[in-house]
């Protein structure tokens, strides 16, 4: 998950699997507050990536390495080395699995996401909608990826006054389900702090 940074026993069994040899793939940090997890995870997604390429395989693993590779590139802002490497990981997953596959709506995201950072906005739009379109068919409405699909796709939307009315539906959704999620838990509107925790 996202929560790298606040968790300092996952970096130590990181670097412990790395003493041993051994690969672990766990979600990014957040850039902005600790920039320099970003740039060791890049080396570690560097090199699980180089020992895939070594070993001449074409795996889940393989486009799972790509795959985080790639998104890491994106939060560390290297726009046109994450691009290609997305859209790779996306034919790749494709290919193997189908368009309509989870994993390959999560690749169409990145797609997405990456050419929402090299403001190709219109191109970003349609693909961050295209995945959400599948994210909807496959998982449901309510599904957290599909939820994921439509806050991107209503960032996207909001960077255009033109758009922007499209985005406030979608960021409704995810508020409303989320807020239904909250008061399942026994959480009111003013926990939303401890929510976050739990």
């Amino acid at each position: 998950g996202g929560m790298l940074p606040q968790q300092t026993t996952l970096g130590a069994l990181i670097r412990e699997a790395r003493r041993r040899d051994k690969y672990i793939f766990v979600g990014g940090p957040d850039p902005t507050g600790q920039p320099e997890i970003y740039a060791e995870a890049d080396a570690l997604f560097r090199e699980v990536t180089g020992r895939y390429q070594v070993a001449g395989t074409e795996t889940p693993e393989t486009w799972l390495a790509d795959h985080n590779l790639a998104a890491n590139l994106i939060e560390l802002g290297q726009l046109d080395e994450a691009l290609p490497l997305a859209r790779s990981v996306l034919a790749r997953r494709t290919a193997a699995m189908g368009a309509d596959h989870p994993d390959s709506l999560t690749n169409q995201t990145i797609v997405g996401l990456a050419l929402l950072g090299m403001g190709n906005r219109a191109d970003a739009v349609a693909t961050l909608d295209a995945a959400l379109q599948g994210r909807r068919r496959k998982l449901g409405p309510n599904h957290p990826d599909t939820l994921l699909g439509e806050a991107a796709l209503a960032d996207a939307l909001l960077r255009a006054p033109a758009t922007a009315a499209r985005a406030f539906p979608l960021a409704a959704h995810v508020v409303e389900v989320l807020r239904d999620r909250m008061a399942a838990r026994g959480f009111g509107v003013g926990d939303q702090s401890q929510f976050a925790r739990d």
